[in-house]
């Protein structure tokens, strides 16, 4: 076996030290994959000092090693911390840091044959070494390793051993035993309170014991704590209301809005997305009243799996243009299946509209969706519909189908995101008299928070194509081809624990390539909307 020598200077020095790495290096386990735990304390480095009347090398290579581990240049580290080693190589001080140096590395059988070799000769000075060798176990997941490690470090810090078991146990699941643990790390160490008192508020949540996990949030937020940590408590409790809320079977929440519309749509169902064609613009403005209401209850569920009824009330009414009001009933019931990675659901929508107070459309849907959690990083979600829409005026009817995809590239620990998006969408109406529809849309984003996780800002761009096989309101020989772009602007968030507020601006440019006998593309059109949405959720 190599044992890798730490100093060139003559071996006869270090030859009682290499000869208990060498002792401890057989029977090693292999590394497995790494572990790690939130609040975790990591290895306490004690620094050696470094005597004034040493040379100026040694100086050097130590303020070297001890800038590269601030910065975090692990790589850095270990070559100055060799360097001051060869110069000093019977400062044991030096060797815990190389120890913990390979440690950050993943060098684990290296650093695990310093740690023994400094436990083996001087044991009462490096007992801190056994937190150390359990935080390498837990790094090869071998739990039993670790909690017997920090069994013996009870002799070096009785407190801190048993605020780490009780870590160890919450990775085991084993949480009755990690509450005993954090419980007695509080009496012996009471400065470790506010990281015990976190942990126990997990522990009791994974016991499904809620409410004893929102008291111990409660008595942490009264205590006067820096604003990190009152930040941190409060992030957590509000998502352990949240969780509740996931839990129940039913959710309800109200939306209240005003819009200011620049150029009213000539066709008031383009509003939502259900007219077969585009028809242009009033070119007038006008202020119109949005109000939705909307309801869900799973009146079945069985591990991953819920199924149930959901209901939504839409209305816009405007303030002139009475005649594009609008008003809309969308039952539903729906299928749905998820875990920590995949999310999937269909859902089937009956809907009607009525168009200043006379039914216009029933819509009948079917929608899947899929959303894949690849990792911390990157997911995916795909969407598609089938909506058969039955027109109750002159309108042809229409079979509309679309399939879509949207990649998320994740960063800011998840709380922001780059995304890009395809849809692909056919209008086959009925009679064949009236143009098909073909439309590819692509969508490109980013989305961000302005303040912590209070208060986010998001912008979207999309370009569509929409080809139809002809145009009847021209000639029923002449194609038509329509670029439509958007651009949309978000700022929302939170008011309050139940309260939401959006504003949003969403501006959009329409042009096609045919003129009518005038000379004129009567499908030119700039719109913009302006928006705010108050939402409480119950």
């Amino acid at each position: 076996m190599h044992i890798r020598l730490f100093v060139d200077r003559s071996a006869v020095y270090l030859i009682c030290f290499f000869v208990l790495l060498c002792a401890d290096s057989f029977g090693q386990e292999p590394s497995l994959p790494k572990y790690s735990s939130r609040y975790s304390i990591k290895p306490v480095i004690f620094m050696a000092q470094v005597d004034t009347a040493s040379s100026d090398p040694l100086q050097a290579a130590f303020s070297k090693a001890m800038q590269a581990i601030k910065s975090g240049d692990d790589q850095a580290a270990l070559s100055a911390m060799l360097q001051a080693i060869a110069i000093e190589p019977f400062n044991l001080e030096y060797q815990y840091l190389l120890g913990n140096i390979y440690s950050r590395l993943n060098r684990l059988e290296e650093a695990e044959n310093i740690y023994t070799a400094l436990l083996r000769t001087e044991q009462d000075q490096f007992r801190k070494c056994y937190f150390d060798l359990s935080d390498i176990s837990l790094k090869r997941h071998d739990e039993t390793s670790a909690l017997a490690f920090l069994e013996k470090a009870k002799s070096v810090d009785p407190g801190r051993a048993l605020y780490e078991s009780g870590l160890v146990f919450m990775r085991l699941k084993q949480f009755e035993r990690a509450i005993s643990s954090f419980n007695e790390a509080i009496v012996l160490k009471p400065k470790l309170a506010y990281e015990c008192q976190v942990q126990k508020a997990h522990a009791y949540t994974r016991l499904q014991e809620p409410s004893k996990a929102k008291d111990i949030l409660k008595e942490l937020l009264a205590m006067d704590l820096p604003p990190e940590r009152r930040e941190e408590v409060s992030r957590l409790y509000e998502e352990l209301e949240s969780a509740q809320r996931a839990e129940r079977p039913w959710y309800f929440s109200i939306n209240v809005g005003v819009q200011y519309d620049d150029n009213v749509f000539q066709q008031p169902l383009e509003q939502i997305n259900v007219s077969p064609s585009t028809q242009g613009t009033k070119d007038k403005s006008d202020v119109a009243y949005l109000t939705t209401l909307y309801g869900k209850y799973d009146f079945w569920k069985s591990g991953p799996w819920k199924s149930g009824f959901s209901y939504m009330h839409y209305q816009l009414f405007y303030q002139k243009l009475t005649e594009n009001n609008l008003l809309g009933a969308r039952p539903a019931l729906y299928l749905e299946y998820g875990t920590n990675s995949f999310f999937a659901s269909a859902e089937y929508t009956y809907s009607r509209y009525w168009v200043d107070n006379e039914p216009r459309v029933d819509i009948h849907a079917i929608y899947p969706r899929f959303l894949w959690v690849h990792n911390n990083r990157f997911r995916s979600e795909m969407n598609g519909g089938i909506e058969r829409r039955l027109y109750l005026d002159n309108t042809p009817d229409d079979l509309h189908s679309f399939v879509g995809i949207t990649e998320y590239w994740m960063f800011n620990k998840g709380m922001s995101h780059v995304r890009v998006g395809y849809m692909f969408d056919y209008d086959d109406f009925t009679p064949k008299e009236r143009s098909d529809i073909i439309g590819n849309r692509f969508s490109t984003g980013v989305n961000f928070p302005l303040y912590k996780d209070k208060c986010f800002f998001d912008i979207e761009g999309i370009y569509q194509i929409r080809h139809y096989q002809f145009d009847p309101n021209i000639d029923s020989d002449e194609k038509r081809n329509d670029d439509e772009f958007h651009i949309n602007v978000q700022l929302y968030g939170h008011l309050s624990k139940h309260l939401d507020i959006r504003l949003g601006y969403y501006q959009t440019w329409n042009d096609s390539d045919i003129t009518n006998s005038l000379g004129i593309d009567p499908y030119h059109f700039q719109r913009g909307v302006s928006l705010i949405i108050l939402s409480y959720i119950f």
